[in-house]
């Protein structure tokens, strides 16, 4: 079972024009999480 939360557009990038360094966060680790799939992906198929 998992818990699925959601944050609203328009919240989402309030808060970040709010607080710029918690935006540099956000996508850092955003960043972080999708490379590291991509080198899972292609590490399974290569």
């Amino acid at each position: 079972m998992c818990t699925v939360l959601a944050i609203s557009r328009e919240k989402l990038g309030a808060k970040i024009q709010r607080d710029p360094s918690f935006g540099l966060r956000f996508y850092k680790a955003i960043a972080f999480f999708l490379a590291d799939r991509l080198r899972t992906t292609t590490g399974r198929l290569g």
